[in-house]
């Protein structure tokens, strides 16, 4: 004798799956879209970057140019704290290569450049990986 499912399990499995298919399609499109139709001018959010709690932000700026857009944040580290030593806590001397998250998968490069007792980081998705 054979059991076969009721009807009514058969189209709840199939709703199910469905709207499962659904939903990965529509991420696998959105990644697609990231990945291949984003253009030069998205920049990534300065949340990219965690920073320490004592570290103060004293300029955010975005810019453009031939290569595309990026942000550069000017940052102050805590007192006693010297830029070089903040550069190699956040990693950034000379780059650092920050994974993207499950709602934007793309990677950011933060370049990280030492001046005048301050510690300016820029961020942006089109750097190639540095190579000394």
């Amino acid at each position: 004798m054979r059991v076969t499912a009721s009807p009514r399990r058969t189209v709840v499995l199939i709703v199910a799956l469905s709207l499962i298919a659904a939903a990965i399609l529509a991420y696998g499109l959105r990644v697609a879209w990231l990945m291949v139709l984003a253009d030069e001018g998205d920049v990534p959010p300065a949340s990219a970057l965690t920073l320490p709690a004592d570290v103060t932000v004293s300029s955010d700026t975005i810019g453009c140019g031939s290569g595309g857009c990026s942000r550069t944040l000017t940052l102050t580290p805590a007192d006693g704290t010297t830029p070089e030593a903040l550069a190699d806590e956040l990693g950034t001397t000379p780059q650092q290569l920050i994974p993207g998250t499950f709602v934007d998968p793309r990677t950011v490069s933060a370049f990280g450049t030492v001046g005048d007792g301050e510690l300016v980081v820029v961020l942006d998705y089109s750097s190639t990986p540095y190579v000394p």
